[in-house]
């Protein structure tokens, strides 16, 4: 019987635990997860299922805190009144209220969400909205081992960040509705695991799981995902193995319908009691290892930026060299067309030498022909001068009866001058 609504889902679990299984197999039951979610990687083929916006202001409010998400030591005292806390808050009231106002039931899921719960649970009260808590656990074995296959820590790490996630998350989870599903059960039998805790934890998801909604989680959720087993039951323990084998093993009753909480708050208290005693050495460990991540980060921070810069140079000089290039070609292209322009006027300068010879020789002849004429004119001005000298002289006038003469007679006889003419 579905209990009142609206309900958020809160989905815990250290990393490496399956909580990205879990909440993949919610998401395809219809269970929204937001509009924002983080892209599969590497270390996760299938998809994280982890909405962007919650694990930035996750990571925001751990780094104000001086934390990390590999950070085993306790979260500063007075937290949850602390300005980071109080802008967190803010944050994650503004993301209910714009992807989840009107959803029934929803879910969101990040590992870090252990270590925030207290704040998630007050916003969603706050606002009226029912907060459950479902618990991906995984043996802790397997998860030291994934995460040193992933990060090449110590098992011990992988150990104690377990005990820290799920310590807090046990802690902060003690009055509300709980369900824990544990790693080995939901590869067994994913739907019949996620619907009996839904059932537990009071939600209703719609008509029932069709046969095909079934066949999709099996094929999402599948037994060759598991990679990393824990040791043998002969490997010695230590105090911190210890513990975290007896919260384990009460999770696992917890799991498999015991419903008794009260063994998990006694190791809770067994876990907090083994801190008191030998913390400050871990917590002295733990803040050179988070001093030293802090340099890391500034020096690849710095490398990066130098990566940057040197990527900008090189961009830089690759335009420049094609630049370069461009205008080689282009100063090519312009050398051959002056090569080909003074061609041209060279040729055009012989063209016009040889027409500058035939117009001199041309004029030369034209000066020879104007001195011939002008030669011709000057002989025959002087034979006209004669000619006339002639005329006006007196022997010419004398023998002018003669020459009158002369032409009667040449105008009046005959072919042969005259003769064989009859007198008249």
């Amino acid at each position: 019987m579905a209990i009142r609504s609206p309900t958020a889902i809160l989905i815990v679990g250290m990393h490496r635990s399956g909580t990205s299984a879990l909440a993949g197999l919610v998401a395809k039951l219809g269970v929204p997860l937001g509009y924002r979610l983080l892209a599969p990687g590497s270390d996760n083929p299938k998809g994280y299922w982890e909405h962007q916006d919650v694990v930035a202001l996750h990571e925001r409010l751990l780094n104000r805190l001086g934390s990390r998400w590999d950070d085993v030591r306790a979260l500063p005292d007075g937290w949850m009144d602390s300005e980071p806390a109080q802008e967190a808050s803010l944050a994650i009231d503004e993301l209910i209220g714009r992807d989840f106002s009107d959803a029934s039931v929803w879910a969101v899921k990040d590992p870090r969400l252990c270590r925030a719960l207290p704040l998630w649970i007050e916003v969603l009260q706050r606002r009226g909205i029912r907060p459950v808590v479902l618990f991906m656990v995984r043996r802790p074995d397997e998860v030291a081992a994934s995460i040193q296959a992933r990060n090449y820590w110590h098992p011990l790490v992988g150990k104690l960040l377990w005990l820290r996630y799920t310590v807090e998350a046990v802690t902060a989870s003690s009055r509300l509705s709980r369900q824990v599903i544990l790693y080995d059960d939901l590869l067994a039998d994913p739907v019949a695991v996620v619907t009996n805790a839904f059932a537990n934890l009071g939600i209703a998801i719609g008509p029932g799981v069709s046969g095909g909604q079934r066949k999709t989680v099996a094929e999402f959720v599948s037994v060759s995902d598991r990679h990393h087993f824990g040791p043998g039951p002969d490997r010695p323990t230590s105090g911190v193995d210890a513990i975290a084998e007896r919260l384990y093993e009460s999770l696992v009753a917890v799991a498999h319908d015991a419903d008794d909480w009260n063994p998990g708050a006694t190791r809770v208290s067994e876990f907090h009691e083994d801190w008191r005693r030998n913390g400050a050495c871990v917590d002295a460990v733990a803040a050179m290892a988070a001093r030293i991540e802090q340099d890391l980060q500034a020096a690849q921070a710095a490398n990066l930026q130098l990566n940057s810069a040197l990527i900008a140079q090189t961009r830089w000089s690759e335009e420049a060299q094609a630049k370069h290039e461009l205008l080689q070609a282009e100063k090519a292209d312009l050398s051959s067309k002056l090569i080909a322009q003074i061609r041209w006027s060279e040729e055009a300068q012989a063209r016009q030498e040889a027409l500058q010879a035939e117009n001199a020789e041309h004029a030369a002849e034209i000066d020879k022909a104007r001195t011939e004429l002008e030669r011709s004119l000057a002989a025959r001005a002087a034979l006209g001068n004669t000619l006339d000298n002639v005329y006006a002289s007196t022997s010419w006038k004398i023998t002018k009866p003669l020459r009158s003469a002369s032409t009667f007679f040449r105008n009046n006889t005959g072919p042969d001058g005259g003769r064989g003419r009859k007198p008249k």
